[in-house]
């Protein structure tokens, strides 16, 4: 398979960025996009995307972009519209995981999920150029897989301190920003399978 090779300005990560960060400085406005389960329910439906731009601290936004921005840029300039429609989609589908599946979960934000998504989807693109450091790669998704059951058993965050005391890390939303990533990283484009056939 040819070499990969990075292209374009990743834009969207730029803007979630800038969104997540504004958000952080905007009191008010972050309470209008909280995960609240009681006001989705009763129709405030864009909580599910805007939630995970909304961060309780400092150490909780930090965290969250250290790992979210070079992940989701490093994707982004590999394969921008495969990156796109995760950045777009992950965020409402971990949402919607997340006032479904977990009904004891009253009030959430944070960027978490959809930044271990990016991670996963990351080494999945790297993993299929077959960049020739397979094992890192695996590596990154062994990490992030024993990140998720670690923090599942303790009800506690490996990294980020949440800043409050009635936030708790949920580990379902990583699984589901991971979940999204396999579910896109390991679909195949029409462009993909063209490049496979024309490679040697």
């Amino acid at each position: 398979m040819p070499a990969r090779t990075t292209r374009g300005t990743p834009w969207t990560t730029l803007l979630l960025t800038t969104l997540a960060t504004t958000a952080f400085f905007r009191t008010e406005a972050s309470r209008q996009l909280t995960f609240e389960r009681g006001l989705v329910l009763h129709g405030e439906w864009w909580r599910l995307w805007t939630a995970h731009f909304v961060h309780f601290g400092a150490s909780h936004l930090g965290w969250n972009l250290a790992v979210f921005v070079p992940a989701a840029a490093w994707a982004e300039r590999l394969e921008p519209g495969r990156t796109r429609l995760f950045l777009a989609l992950a965020p409402g589908i971990i949402g919607t995981v997340l006032l479904v599946l977990d009904p004891a979960l009253a009030r959430y934000a944070g960027l978490s999920g959809v930044a271990a998504g990016a991670l996963a989807l990351l080494a999945l693109l790297q993993l299929r150029a077959g960049d020739g450091h397979r094992r890192f790669w695996w590596g990154v998704l062994a990490l992030l897989t024993l990140k998720i059951i670690v923090e599942t058993a303790s009800r506690q965050p490996l990294l980020a301190a949440l800043g409050t005391a009635d936030a708790q890390p949920v580990p379902l939303a990583h699984l589901s920003g991971v979940a999204c990533a396999l579910a896109l990283g390991g679909a195949r484009t029409k462009a993909g399978k063209s490049d496979e056939q024309a490679a040697p």
